[in-house]
């Protein structure tokens, strides 16, 4: 066992993350600025699809 739960290699090989990580090692100014904005368009398209799911839902 050795304490594996299944949750496969953290050391990050891909993904976001990864990707950010890659760039600013790099010095790729560009790919890091397109990382940021695309995880905050992801969290404001999340933000409102549950905004709008919590008002269908809701009960009054």
């Amino acid at each position: 066992m050795d304490g594996d739960r299944g949750g496969g290699d953290l050391s990050g090989s891909s993904g976001i993350g990864f990707f950010v990580w890659d760039a600013h090692n790099a010095s790729n100014l560009a790919r890091v600025i397109a990382a940021i904005i695309l995880i905050g368009g992801v969290g404001v398209l999340m933000d409102t699809a549950f905004l709008r799911l919590n008002k269908r839902v809701a009960l009054t």
